[in-house]
C-alpha cells in the first residue's frame, strides 16, 4: 500500500480539481486520492470506461490509471496514480480558444460528441456517468477541467471515475438523478451538442 506523505517526496500539485479529491506528485506522477468511492468502485468505473472507450475507438483518450488503497496522514483512501498529461484544460484555454481549436480538427469534435452522447444516454437511463466537466460551479462543457488539450492525443479525459460517487449514491440513491445539479449539468451538454452539431 502506497503511504503518501512530504517526508517521502510528495508534493501537492497545482492544477485546477474537483471536490471529489486531493491531488500529488511524485516523479511524473499524479496520485489522486478520495474517500468518496472504495477502491473496487473506482476499478470498476475505470474497467468500464477503458472496455466503453476501446470499443468505440476512443482508447488513446482516456489517460491510462492504476488504481490501489493508500494511506495519507494515518488514515486510508482510494487512489488513481496517473502519468502527469503535459496540455491545458478546457477551463484554462477559454471558450472561443476551445472552439476554435474544434473548428479545426475534426476527429476531436467527434469524440466530443462521443462523450456527450455517453453522458445523456447514461443520465436518462439513471446509470453512472463520465464526468466530462468536473466543475461543479459552471458545468458549461467549456469550462471543463477533466478535459485536456494534449498535442499529441487531442483531447484526453483525465477523470477516470464515475458519477454520482459512490458515497453520493449512498445517501441520495436514485433521486440524485432528478436534482437540479444533474438537470443543470444535462442542459449543459445539450447545450455543447448543438454547437457541436451546428460545425459538423
Amino acid at each position: 500500500m502506497i503511504t503518501i506523505s512530504r517526508r517521502s517526496g510528495f508534493t501537492l500539485f497545482a492544477c485546477d480539481n474537483g471536490i471529489s479529491s486531493t491531488v500529488f506528485e511524485k516523479n511524473g506522477y499524479v496520485y489522486k486520492i478520495t474517500t468518496r468511492n472504495s477502491v473496487q468502485r473506482a476499478q470498476s468505473d475505470y474497467d468500464y470506461l477503458v472496455h466503453t472507450f476501446t470499443q468505440a475507438g476512443w482508447g488513446d483518450k482516456l489517460q491510462s490509471s492504476v488504481i490501489s488503497a493508500c494511506t495519507y496522514e494515518r488514515k486510508k483512501y482510494t487512489c488513481v496514480k496517473q502519468k502527469i498529461i503535459v496540455g491545458t484544460t478546457f477551463a484554462r484555454m477559454g471558450k472561443q480558444a476551445v472552439m476554435d481549436y474544434l473548428k479545426k480538427h475534426p476527429r476531436e469534435r467527434q469524440f466530443l460528441h462521443f462523450m456527450i452522447d455517453l453522458f445523456i444516454a447514461r443520465i436518462t437511463a439513471k446509470l453512472l456517468y463520465p464526468d466530462s466537466v468536473g466543475n461543479p460551479h459552471d458545468q458549461s462543457m467549456w469550462n471543463s477541467i477533466n478535459m485536456i488539450i494534449e498535442e499529441k492525443r487531442g483531447i484526453v479525459l483525465c477523470d477516470v471515475g464515475l458519477s454520482p460517487r459512490e458515497k453520493t449514491l449512498q445517501e441520495n440513491g436514485l433521486q440524485f438523478y432528478e436534482s437540479d445539479n444533474v438537470k443543470h449539468y444535462n442542459s449543459k451538454m445539450n447545450e455543447a451538442l448543438q454547437y457541436l452539431k451546428g460545425i459538423e
